[in-house]
């Protein structure tokens, strides 16, 4: 290999070394005798010290790529590469872009290196940093991908050693997932390690899949890859025995190996062979088995142990054969879910009444499992309704932007109307010092032909957006006006026709026009704004509204509708991040609506397409507080505060965000912020009963009761039917013996009788032993039940169950214990077992 500007070279194989931790390249000779594979380390390849100084290899980039991107800064060394960060000017979003050394140039056909990265590109999983594309700089190959706000896997051992089980659990099982996808599309990482794996808003994501095969199937002497001019990819502490010695045969087992070996070092603090040099740790790969994981760590449950050690087989026929079979081995160990109830548990529930019930309080109390499940899974997401509500101040610089009418025959079309208004709702919320009414506010209107007057008193806005879309083939006309809702007058009206295909273009001009027509009026300056769409693809576009509109509608079928539409838009372009919160969102709310649905699995679905939205767009904060949503019913509470204040800092008009951050608030005992977060929410969405019913949760807590009540009142105002109020409601209602207000406030009409005809021969006391007894209750909401009884340790041993089960009710501690039980000193060790800070006061 002729020596290159970056470093010395000897001979074949060998160049000047440097530390072997940085490195994803070992240079291994190799020669074949009989049937015996010998090898030989004769040193590690510095490949990452080109000799084009920074600012010189920054100028020359930007020379290649012209307008295209906008190199920013560089990063510190990735391996075999130099890593810069650079902005691309169409979508506006953050990429990476890593340069190959000259050192790799000679050995390798740059159009096949190219050709193969485009085969790698075509990876699209929630835990697979996808690559984007890959090209040439005066010689120099580099690739591209998205950049990734967080810290690596290795970042993160290196501040905590080992991790907490859960946390290394879930973190695994993620890291397989993206191998399972991977080997069925038959690329095999061949450099799987901590370094690899990047953590974002509480997600793992794998980074650099495809990019050793590209470097092996893109060298210039032949088929057989880079290992036969003695390069074997991978690095000493995570090589599989069969890449150590350099088996041109190396097959998928090596990443579960590489996997096993990262395993072991998540839940020990340390890699099995951990201090020793590159050479010992090869030959310890080849010939030492590691010791026991159980004796460094005895907590380790003993099916994980197992399969573990089963992945550092030296033989790839003894370790599991797919990375789906680990999945299979980790779901099974996985610890349970209280969140949901199994449809067997509730039919056992109504057809089998405890004690000799009557059927029908049985039935009643089966359904309340079934409401608190769906109440618990996720307290702030029902559906909401009506367009109620007392009038408030306007703000002088404020605009709701209501659904376009459409006026097509065709009412199945009417999904457009409304994306084009919540597109626009996006684009204003971003300009600064305007306040913009959020959606379940603005669209609380549709259709009640109410005066602009009026909406402006309900909503405490200065002025309304409205209009109309038309279709007609290709044909597209976009009517709007901009209303001031004190004297009714247009301020600014515009027809607009275009193509179909110019809906994009159509929506800047609308949110540009608008921005301009406030100017001087309600703004003190123009600021920008830019209706961006996740896609440039009008079909991809049309699915994602489709989507959207379905959600809105919520409900199973609509629910499933919708997913269906956002994986058809992902299909059609697997880039666009608004599709994939989308989808994120409504695998998040399913479970609401289809109480027998796999709560773990939707959980799941939800965080990896939230996590691969955020993945695309940093900056997109719907996708931002989708993850933070879930991470909060998953007890990740460091993960969860961390996506849902990047929600707000990059959505701020966003008002979902602030009442979800105000629940995790809440959630870890820090009441006073989580009210003062619940009341920006309902600021942005005055008629959202989501809203309204966190500020009542805050004072809930807070121990504030009457307050919290009126504020669940308030909610119910605006929508009778609105679950999570009527059972917070019910819950204080049952406190104060209120028979009149549970029965009022009990979701189901038709099951009260049972219920009623209970509270009249015992009282109060009899309803709550009731619910104690009904299993597919919440294990927490049983125990809150124990504690009014006064039987606290029968309450602390139903937290203990809800631990074990890991309730994710356990998240409304403080909420919800507002009696004895929160000074009684057991408290803080249950808040403790489930992550939360104790309370100080």
């Amino acid at each position: 290999m002729a020596a290159g500007r970056g470093g010395r070279t000897t001979g074949r194989g060998e160049t000047t070394a440097r530390t072997a931790a940085d490195l994803g390249v070992a240079v291994l000779s190799t020669t074949k005798s009989g049937a015996c594979l010998r090898w030989s380390l004769t040193s590690f390849v510095l490949l990452t010290e080109l000799a084009l100084p920074s600012t010189a290899l920054h100028d020359q980039l930007q020379r290649t790529l012209g307008d295209a991107y906008v190199v920013e800064r560089e990063l510190a060394a990735g391996g075999m590469s130099r890593v810069f960060v650079a902005t691309e000017t169409a979508l506006r979003r953050e990429v990476v872009i890593k340069v190959l050394p000259h050192e790799m140039t000679g050995a390798m056909s740059l159009d096949r290196f190219r050709r193969e990265i485009g085969l790698a590109a075509r990876l699209q999983h929630a835990h697979i940093v996808p690559l984007l594309r890959a090209g040439e700089s005066e010689g120099l190959p580099f690739f591209t991908m998205p950049y990734i706000a967080g810290e690596s896997l290795r970042a993160r051992i290196a501040k905590g050693g080992e991790l907490p089980l859960h946390e290394a659990m879930r973190v695994l099982r993620e890291i397989a997932s993206a191998l399972s996808y991977a080997h069925a599309q038959g690329i095999v990482h061949r450099d799987i390690k901590p370094e690899k794996v990047l953590l974002s808003g509480g997600a793992a994501m794998v980074t650099d899949f495809g990019v050793a095969k590209a470097l092996s199937e893109s060298t210039s002497d032949g088929s057989e890859g880079l290992t036969s001019v003695g390069i074997a990819l991978g690095t000493p502490a995570y090589m599989a025995p069969e890449q150590a010695s350099a088996d041109p045969l190396v097959d998928q087992r090596a990443d579960l190996y590489a996997w096993g070996v990262m395993a072991y070092e998540l839940l020990t603090g340390q890699a099995p062979f951990a201090g020793r040099s590159p050479q010992a740790m090869l030959a310890a790969h080849v010939s030492e088995a590691p010791e026991l994981i159980t004796r460094r760590r005895t907590s380790v449950p003993a099916a994980l142990a197992q399969l573990v050690m089963q992945c550092l087989e030296k033989r790839p026929a003894d370790r599991p054969q797919s990375a789906n079979d680990v999945l299979r081995v980790l779901d099974s160990i996985s610890t349970p879910s209280g969140g949901s109830v199994p449809a067997n548990v509730l039919r056992s529930a109504v057809a089998s009444p405890a004690r000799g019930r009557v059927p029908r309080i049985a039935l009643a109390l089966g359904t309340m499992g079934v409401v608190f499940a769906a109440l618990f899974w996720w307290p702030g997401r029902a559906p909401t309704s009506a367009n109620g509500g007392a009038a408030v101040a306007a703000d002088t610089a404020s605009v709701a932007v209501l659904p376009f009418t459409e006026l097509s025959q065709d009412t199945s079309t009417r999904y457009f109307g409304d994306g084009i208004a919540e597109t626009l709702i996006s684009a204003l919320a971003n300009v600064p010092g305007l306040n913009v009414t959020a959606r379940t506010s603005a669209f609380s209107f549709r259709g009640t032909n109410t005066d602009v007057r009026e909406i402006g008193r309900q909503l405490g806005v200065a002025t309304v957006l409205e209009g109309t879309v038309q279709r007609a083939g290709d044909k597209l006309r976009i009517t709007a006006q901009l209303v001031k809702t004190e004297t009714g007058v247009n301020i600014w009206s515009q027809t607009f026709d275009r193509s179909a295909a110019d809906i994009f273009a159509v929506q800047d001009e609308v949110a540009r026009a608008v921005v301009m027509a406030l100017k001087g009026r309600l703004l003190v300056a123009q600021a920008p704004a830019r209706a961006t769409a996740q896609t440039r693809d009008p079909v991809t576009y049309d699915l994602y509204l489709q989507g959207r509109f379905y959600f809105g509608k919520r409900g199973q079928a609509n629910l499933e509708k919708a997913i269906d539409f956002f994986k058809q838009a992902i299909a059609r372009d697997s880039l666009c991040a608004a599709a994939w919160s989308g989808l994120g969102d409504a695998y998040s709310v399913l479970p609401n609506y289809a109480p027998t649905a796999d709560a773990t699995k939707t959980d799941r679905e939800a965080r990896e397409a939230a996590a691969r939205a955020v993945l695309l767009d940093p900056n997109l904060g719907e996708a931002q507080a989708t993850l933070g949503g879930v991470s909060t019913q998953a007890w990740q509470w460091a993960g969860a505060d961390s996506a849902l204040r990047r929600a707000i800092a990059s959505s701020p008009g966003y008002s979902t965000a602030y009442s979800w951050y105000g629940e995790l608030l809440i959630a870890v005992g820090r009441f006073d912020e989580g009210l003062v977060m619940a009341q920006r929410g309902v600021a942005l969405d005055r008629l959202s009963p989501i809203a309204l019913n966190t500020v009542g949760l805050a004072y809930q807590a807070n121990g504030q009761i009457d307050e919290a009540y009126r504020w669940f009142e308030k909610a119910l105002a605006l929508d009778p039917d609105f679950v999570p109020s009527n059972l917070n409601a019910m819950a204080i209602d049952l406190d104060r013996a209120d028979s009149s207000g549970f029965f009022n406030h009990f979701p189901d009409e038709s099951m009260t009788d049972g219920l009623r005809k209970l509270w009249q021969a015992g009282g109060r006391d009899a309803v709550r032993r009731a619910f104690i007894e009904n299993r597919t209750i919440p294990p927490t909401f049983r125990a809150y039940q124990r504690a009014a009884l006064g039987d606290l340790d029968g309450a602390f041993r139903e937290l203990d169950t809800a631990i074990a089960t890991r309730d994710r009710m356990i998240s409304w501690l403080y909420p919800n214990f507002v009696g004895p039980i929160r000074q009684d000193p057991r408290v803080a060790a249950v808040a403790k077992r489930a992550g939360v800070p104790a309370l100080t006061r």
